[in-house]
């Protein structure tokens, strides 16, 4: 399997070089084709809130439709300057091709919707990283994220708020047994790892689940010719995502590859989790599936 076609979900906000810089880091090892889409209208922000307005909101709405057009057009002018400064290719067919290319799509409909209709489709999804933007914005591209892990089966790269310098190259693989951790696993091994220099698997002892343990993962990478070394840990009344960044931190990790909402979204809503908490303090890209 490879990566030849990849979506990544423009915000429209200063993240965005982080986003696509972490998407080109892929699409270099697969010489792969890059579709950039971005909210162009209104319906983005009332769709993703389920905001109905009232009949006396025009002046509002107007307001409202002017600063996301806005908004897409200054996403497409730093789009271009970043495909300059890459020297990536416009291509809006298929064709072979030996570098990166790209297109750019204006999408009229809120992100969520559009990532859950058309996700399915691409090898790879790549959203920012809901950070220190707006708390509006932060909503939207959370649920882009539980969209794209939730509803389209394919693996998610979240990238954080500053560009990476590396991508894969150093990996830590957070395992917990769960079915979610495996699809994030093989999805990364087929994806990604066959590049790695390092890689360790990192088990933190919260109580086994029904699964392989740490060491059935790291005897799968070995049949596949890829060296690696599992550590566990107790979280020492440390959350689960604390203990995994530290250990990220620690190996200077620059990608962390984990499970995907391993609880209930209630659950999730109402506890937190594991997830959040990454999304919320991570500085590295993360790879996800569900």
């Amino acid at each position: 399997m490879t990566v030849k076609k990849i979506l990544v979900v423009y915000s429209g906000t200063g993240s965005d070089d982080a986003t696509m810089s972490s998407a080109v880091h892929v699409a270099k090892g697969f010489a792969a084709h890059i579709t950039a889409i971005c909210p162009a209208s209104a319906d983005n922000v009332l769709g993703g809130l389920d905001f109905v307005p009232e009949e006396g909101s025009r002046a509002l709405l107007d307001e409202l439709e002017a600063r996301e057009r806005r908004r897409e057009e200054d996403a497409f002018a730093s789009f271009n300057r970043f495909v300059e400064r890459e020297g990536l290719e416009y291509l809006d067919t298929p064709r072979h091709s030996d570098v990166v290319s790209v297109s750019w799509e204006a999408i009229d409909a809120p992100m969520h919707n559009v990532v859950e209709r058309r996700g399915g489709s691409f090898d790879l999804i790549v959203v920012g990283q809901p950070g220190h933007d707006s708390s509006i914005t932060r909503y939207m591209k959370q649920k882009i994220i539980e969209a794209a892990a939730f509803s389209t089966g394919r693996p998610v790269l979240v990238a954080p708020q500053a560009p990476p310098r590396t991508l894969g190259e150093t990996v830590l693989i957070g395992w917990n047994r769960s079915a979610q951790a495996s699809r994030a696993f093989h999805a990364a091994k087929v994806l990604l790892l066959q590049r790695a220099k390092k890689v360790r698997i990192l088990s933190v002892t919260t109580g086994a689940k029904d699964g392989p343990p740490a060491d059935e993962i790291a005897d799968n990478l070995a049949w596949h010719g890829i060296d690696c070394e599992v550590r566990e840990l107790s979280p020492d009344n440390q959350s689960v995502g604390t203990v995994l960044l530290a250990e990220a931190s620690a190996i200077s990790a620059d990608l962390l590859v984990v499970g995907a909402y391993t609880h209930s979204r209630l659950r999730q809503l109402l506890l937190g989790g594991v997830t959040r908490n990454l999304l919320s303090n991570a500085t590295i890209p993360l790879f996800m599936a569900h």
